[in-house]
């Protein structure tokens, strides 16, 4: 068997499997203080979804959103645990992954509450507090028991509160296949901290990793990539 033909559904769906146990492995070393381990774990996660997902657009086979998902969770927990390790300079390229796979998902099923609101956490890591407010919201109106969603929407609004009157309005925000409300654009290197995106300020970015990883469950998310 050659080509696209060594890849069936079946494969990718193995690698998939192989991701979730690296997933629940780092999720265990960094509970058992082992950070570096648990930053190797999260980057080979990476890899393996990484290639799933571009070897299911070759082959042109069909890919749950809960993949993208599962992929833009990976990114998010690597960017956290290199900003932890000292290594935040290279947190962002894993930050623009994330945005990029969850709207993936998003695009995928626009009625994920869940997807909502970690699109709004990785916003808010790139500075974009527009656009992380309104996915927020969009997720708190979905489920308004999300009480983690709910704290990061008033961090996000506190710090919009703060910001100079003169800050420039909010652009239209973009429709994607009826995803609703989705970012204005996606921040590249520089945007940690304190860059602008999207007319907002970046709310410290130590606080929205935490928040964002509270709503996180990390190890029901990579469980459940493959749907009924």
């Amino acid at each position: 068997m050659s080509g696209y033909g060594m890849y069936p559904q079946a494969m990718l769906n193995q690698q998939c499997l192989a991701a979730v146990g690296l997933a629940q492995q780092a999720v265990m070393a960094e509970q058992s203080g082992m950070l570096p381990m648990a930053l190797m774990g999260w980057e080979q996660v990476n890899a393996t979804l990484g290639g799933v997902t571009m070897q299911a657009r070759q082959a042109m086979l069909p890919l749950s959103d809960q993949v993208h998902y599962g992929l833009a969770v990976a990114e998010y927990h690597t960017a956290r645990l290199k900003f932890m390790l000292g290594r935040g300079m290279e947190s962002p390229a894993h930050l623009g992954i994330a945005l990029q796979a969850i709207q993936a998902a998003l695009m995928q099923n626009p009625g994920c509450a869940p997807y909502h609101a970690f699109a709004g956490g990785l916003l808010a890591c790139v500075g974009n507090l527009p656009g992380a407010a309104q996915e927020l919201s969009v997720a708190v109106q979905m489920n308004p028991a999300d009480g983690a969603a709910q704290a990061l929407l008033s961090a996000v609004t506190t710090q919009m509160g703060m910001m100079t009157p003169t800050m420039p309005p909010v652009k239209p925000v973009q429709q994607m296949g009826g995803a609703g409300p989705m970012w204005n654009g996606m921040a590249g290197p520089g945007m940690m901290g304190g860059g602008q995106q999207g007319g907002g300020k970046a709310v410290e970015l130590g606080q929205i990793l935490d928040l964002t990883s509270k709503f996180l469950n990390v190890a029901q998310g990579f469980s459940k990539l493959f749907g009924d």
